[in-house]
């Protein structure tokens, strides 16, 4: 079940400044979160809110393809994760 934001009104709400997340990094946002200046290079499950941080680690979520035996919802998406690995903050 969604938590941080059902419609684009709340993500534009919650996430204000220069926020930027790298092409290979993973974010989860939960709760009430809001966002500001924040930029994210690596895997991270970010439950208070930040401002003016930089988050960087190696632990990164890795993906390959989904299989005939995974799951409905896996074989829908077409991958699945392989690795996870990430901070929570």
């Amino acid at each position: 079940m969604p938590s941080f934001a059902l419609t684009l009104e709340d993500v534009i709400n919650r996430i204000k400044g220069k926020c930027a997340v790298s092409k290979a990094s993973s974010l989860i946002l939960e709760g009430a979160v809001e966002l500001e200046n924040v930029s994210v290079d690596g895997s991270f499950w970010i439950r208070k809110c930040g401002k003016d941080i930089k988050l960087k680690n190696s632990k990164m979520i890795t993906f390959v393809d989904s299989t005939s035996t995974d799951e409905e919802y896996l074989k829908i998406r077409g991958y699945k994760p392989k690795k996870i690995e990430f901070y929570i903050i």
